[in-house]
């Protein structure tokens, strides 16, 4: 993992969720515009209640900037083709 901030739109709105532990949390999915017009979506959870809160108070195309640890990983698509960033 690594720290890092992030800053794009919300894909849809954040959904509340409850882990097999019991314990819940928000998901959301941002599309972060990168270089030539491309752009990465990355996928956030949330478990503190005040950034939880704040995320669904958030609708679909907001802008926000999320900062923390992040796991990157790549993927191939199922169809196959080149590997793309997992976030």
């Amino acid at each position: 993992m690594i720290d890092g901030l992030v800053s794009g739109s919300l894909v849809r709105l954040p959904q509340e969720k409850t882990g097999a532990s019991g314990r819940s949390f928000t998901q959301c999915r941002l599309r972060v515009p990168v270089t030539d017009g491309e752009s990465l979506f990355v996928l956030a959870i949330a478990f503190d209640d005040d950034v939880r809160r704040s995320l669904c108070a958030l609708t679909a195309g907001d802008s926000v900037s999320i900062a923390g640890p992040m796991r990157i990983g790549t993927w191939t698509p199922p169809q196959g083709g080149e590997p793309r960033v997992n976030v």
